[in-house]
């Protein structure tokens, strides 16, 4: 089965795309070792083509070491603070050894530019170590799981690169 976003001509398929192209931060969820479930608001890249996230990591993070432990993971989007407008993405996480640096990466260094410039007055280039994780999304639960691809992101609350 293939995975297939909502349709773009429905109110909440334009919603789906809309924010998948717009949004900065996305919601990534892991599981630790004791089954408790660890969002993580992070930077990412959608790539439409692929219909995969790309999401950076710090090598040391602990999301790592959940995900060697359990690949699910679950994307969402904040809602509209009166319970709707709210999207949901679970699938399945992998590392990528292919998926350039975070400071490589063209299209991650512009949708980012301004807060790195702002938070950090620097530029990416030298920021620190990262991996890059992919997940296959699966949207909403009437949207059929694909096999894992690759994923990117920005972790806002300990000031990382950020996959999982």
């Amino acid at each position: 089965m293939s995975f297939q976003l909502p349709d773009p001509s429905t109110p909440f398929g334009e919603r789906v795309a809309r924010r998948l192209r717009d949004e900065r931060l996305i919601w990534l969820t892991t599981v630790d070792a004791k089954g408790m479930p660890q969002p993580t608001p992070v930077w990412f890249l959608w790539d439409e083509a692929t219909l995969t996230f790309l999401i950076y990591s710090r090598a040391d993070a602990k999301r790592l070491k959940h995900l060697e432990q359990n690949h699910r993971i679950a994307l969402n989007f904040d809602g509209n603070g009166s319970g709707g407008d709210i999207i949901v993405i679970t699938g399945e996480v992998e590392v990528s050894e292919v998926d350039p640096p975070a400071d490589r990466l063209p299209t991650y260094v512009e949708k980012y530019r301004d807060f790195i410039a702002r938070r950090y007055a620097t530029v990416l280039s030298g920021l620190m170590t990262t991996k890059a994780m992919g997940t296959c999304p699966q949207c909403m639960s009437a949207c059929p799981q694909t096999p894992a691809f690759s994923t990117a992101g920005w972790d806002c609350r300990t000031d990382s690169i950020s996959a999982g």
